[in-house]
């Protein structure tokens, strides 16, 4: 029967190797831990940003409302149309002379 031999596992070994191990686990935990951080940031900036975006369309309401309040108080105007053709009439009649 042939004899196996376990392959020599110092005491210090099995220690470097722990500590490379928890080394490891540690800068994972680490790096999670950042991206955490960084998610975290992000969604705050997010959330600013809705808020900023709400009070811009509240305030473009406001001014809209104000806008179409202001366009009723004004009263009609000619449109250019209009006053190019009544223009056009008044130079014919000078043209022709009195009647």
């Amino acid at each position: 029967m042939p004899i196996i031999r376990e392959p020599y596992s110092s005491n210090w070994t099995r220690d470097v190797n722990e500590t490379y191990d928890l080394r490891r686990k540690e800068n994972t935990t680490q790096g999670i831990d950042e991206l955490n951080r960084q998610l975290d940031n992000a969604n705050g900036e997010l959330r600013d940003l809705r808020l900023d975006v709400g009070q811009l369309q509240s305030y473009n309401n406001i001014l809209s409302q104000e806008n179409d309040g202001l366009r009723h108080d004004i009263p009609s105007t000619p449109k250019i149309s209009n006053l190019k053709r009544i223009n056009d009439q008044q130079s014919m009649k000078k043209k022709l002379g009195p009647r």
